[in-house]
């Protein structure tokens, strides 16, 4: 089997030819996902029959059951046919084309009744009372770098807890859980029935379960619902938890004070004497240059006002940047507002405090992500991209120090990790920007590179159990206790 490769132009293909289809899949092609940076396998599929020693990736879908099939399978449709080495005559080749793009599409009437099939079966269950083992049903695609692990780590922890739970997400790197109009999510809810349903982001929204069934939205990003304020109807029946203020761009949770920072899994960051601790400070995660470079060519000014803002110390002030450049009409545009404030301010913030630790010569220094090989600052102590979980643990358990650099948020999910681990966060101090806690005893602020710097002498705590101890308030166990707390609150209002 050939190495796998990625490539743009790489797509899902129904192919005419098996033998085509065949040599296409031994290839082992990665492709891009739409909105994510975990790349999909290449699926091949082909007409004629399916063989013993086919590889898995390749997929026998003969013609007359193609409308069946991809109205039906969890798995991602082919967006490309390539009818080469066909056997077919002309007028025979444009009917098969003209079927399988039909079968392809096929939102017509067979997928339209199995949704309502499985809608209907979902708005028949009905229960009077929360029973005290519930069935919590909790979906994420694997094409998220962060969110599958949220949502298996609270899944685990409702599990850990007594729960019934189903975690639905693909079960490999060909299948897509948002085929077909969210089929297979929907057969899932009407066969499992859960009491609790939980939507991280609310992309799916309180709509798709039954009246009965209880909801939990948790925002972590601040989405286009956010942004643009379209989020659902909320139910007495449910409860919006959010990380911080700041993804709240236009106040959309104004009313709902659930603050629920990112979670973390104790059962892997922990502390872990076996391991040295090095003087070392490491940074883990990625740079935001690939999500600005268009707009700082167009923008230039305003990238420079930041750096120079933000190398003297001074607030990072997203209304000031706003209007230092953009008219008012612009300035009230929702999606560039938070462009600016979710990724150009990160950009310079996690850009500039990176280049600062790798200019000091006082503490070995580790980064790791992605994108960094770009800066010829960074790239000498970029070490390359880690597995969530225990890849990134063994970092934090084996460093002194973490640099932590957020412009809007103390408390992250990098924070509560290396607590966890007791590795000392060394944190740009943007208290200005958020609400508490701010664990000032436990946390060393910086403003400037000075400040950074002179924190790489310091121990703030010498007893690594203390910085433990603040991430023990978020771990997902925590959260999960937290959550049937809160329902049993509503349960008892509602009587």
């Amino acid at each position: 089997m050939s190495n796998p490769k990625t490539h743009n132009n790489v797509q899902d293909t129904y192919f005419f030819s098996r033998e085509k289809a065949l040599m296409t899949a031994l290839e082992n092609n990665h492709l891009v996902i739409p909105g994510s940076v975990v790349k999909g396998r290449q699926v091949c599929y082909h007409p004629e029959a399916k063989q013993r020693a086919d590889p898995e990736n390749l997929i026998s879908v003969p013609f007359d059951k193609a409308d069946k099939f991809f109205s039906e399978s969890i798995l991602r449709k082919p967006t490309n046919i390539d009818y080469s080495d066909h056997p077919y005559d002309a007028s025979e080749l444009q009917s098969k084309i003209n079927a399988i793009r039909e079968s392809i599409a096929v939102w017509g009437p067979r997928l339209h009744i199995k949704l309502e099939k499985a809608a209907s079966e979902i708005a028949d269950f009905k229960f009077d009372k929360l029973p005290e083992r519930l069935r919590i049903c909790i979906w994420q695609t694997r094409y998220t770098t962060v969110l599958q692990y949220t949502a298996l780590g609270l899944a685990k922890a409702f599990e850990k807890i007594g729960h019934e739970v189903n975690f639905i997400i693909e079960e490999n790197d060909m299948q897509s859980i948002t085929s077909n109009k969210c089929l297979h999510i929907f057969k899932e809810l009407a066969n499992f029935k859960p009491h609790l349903f939980i939507d991280i982001n609310s992309l799916l929204s309180n709509q798709v379960i039954s009246s009965c069934s209880y909801y939990v939205a948790w925002f972590q990003d601040p989405t286009d619902a956010l942004i643009n304020n379209t989020l659902p109807s909320w139910r007495d029946r449910d409860l919006v938890y959010k990380i911080s203020d700041s993804i709240d761009f236009n106040s959309t949770l104004k009313g709902y004070k659930n603050l629920q920072p990112i979670c973390v899994d104790d059962s892997i960051f922990h502390l872990d004497y076996k391991i040295k601790r090095e003087n070392k400070i490491v940074f883990l995660g990625s740079s935001y240059d690939s999500h600005v470079a268009e707009f700082v060519k167009i923008y230039p000014q305003i990238l420079e006002k930041i750096k120079n803002d933000f190398t003297n110390g001074l607030p990072i002030n997203l209304s000031v940047y706003l209007s230092f450049l953009f008219t008012a009409e612009k300035m009230q545009d929702s999606s560039f507002a938070a462009f600016v404030k979710h990724r150009l301010l990160n950009y310079v913030v996690r850009e500039m405090c990176v280049e600062w630790i790798c200019q000091q010569d006082i503490i070995d220094v580790e980064v790791y992500g992605r994108g960094w090989a770009k800066n010829p600052v960074i790239a000498p102590f970029f070490k390359g991209e880690l597995k969530h979980g225990n890849e990134i643990a063994r970092i934090y358990q084996s460093a002194k120090y973490a640099l932590v650099c957020l412009p809007h948020d103390v408390v992250t999910q990098r924070l509560n990790e290396a607590l966890a681990c007791g590795c000392q966060p060394v944190v740009y101090d943007c208290r200005y920007a958020c609400e508490p806690p701010y664990y000032e005893e436990e946390l060393l602020y910086f403003s400037t590179k000075k400040e950074l710097i002179g924190n790489l002498g310091k121990d703030l705590l010498t007893k690594t159990e203390a910085l433990t101890a603040v991430s023990e308030k978020y771990t997902y166990s925590s959260f999960a206790k937290r959550i049937i707390s809160d329902l049993k609150k509503k349960e008892r209002a509602d009587e």
